[in-house]
């Protein structure tokens, strides 16, 4: 089992011999989220080197850097589809998604513009490989495989059905 620790390196989790072993040292940043790609690299999101890319079956990493902006180091969420598109979820830049080659801003919107907060990205789930569901600072948003908004659900503080804090 793969743990990200606060400014701890990357752990794994040995389940039969219960101990732990720091599996990557040179990552000191809080690691806030891992996942896994359909090759089996290991994808490891950092809160200031950006997303660390573990090659399968070998203790071999690079940061995915020369394909966005310095800016977008602080990655809090990512999640993987099945077309092995990489779902990237910031602190303060928004949502992108990278294909291998190329990086796209996602656009969280809402009628009136830009939700406040909906630039901390929070979680990502994928649901069924063709729904990504996106938690934010300023609501949830649900989206189809192209980033396009289907849906967005806010606190609305007259609708004792709405979200009861637009912080998910």
């Amino acid at each position: 089992i793969w743990i990200g620790t606060g400014g701890g390196g990357l752990n794994l989790f040995n389940r039969s011999t219960e101990k732990f072993s720091v599996y990557l040292k040179t990552i000191n940043d809080n690691i806030l989220d891992i996942a896994e790609d359909s090759n089996g690299n290991l994808l490891v999101a950092t809160d200031g080197s950006g997303i660390i890319k573990l090659s399968a079956g070998k203790k071999h990493s690079s940061i995915i850097k020369d394909s966005y902006p310095n800016s977008i180091n602080s990655i809090w969420s990512l999640a993987v589809d099945n077309e092995n598109t990489i779902w990237i979820g910031t602190n303060g830049n928004g949502l992108f998604k990278y294909n291998g080659s190329k990086l796209q801003s996602i656009p969280l919107n809402k009628n009136d513009g830009i939700s406040q907060g909906s630039a901390n990205i929070t979680d990502i789930q994928i649901v069924n490989d063709n729904i990504i569901w996106v938690s934010t600072e300023g609501g949830l948003y649900q989206l189809n495989r192209d980033g396009k908004v289907i849906k967005s659900y806010f606190n609305i503080p007259t609708d004792q059905f709405s979200l009861r804090t637009n912080i998910i």
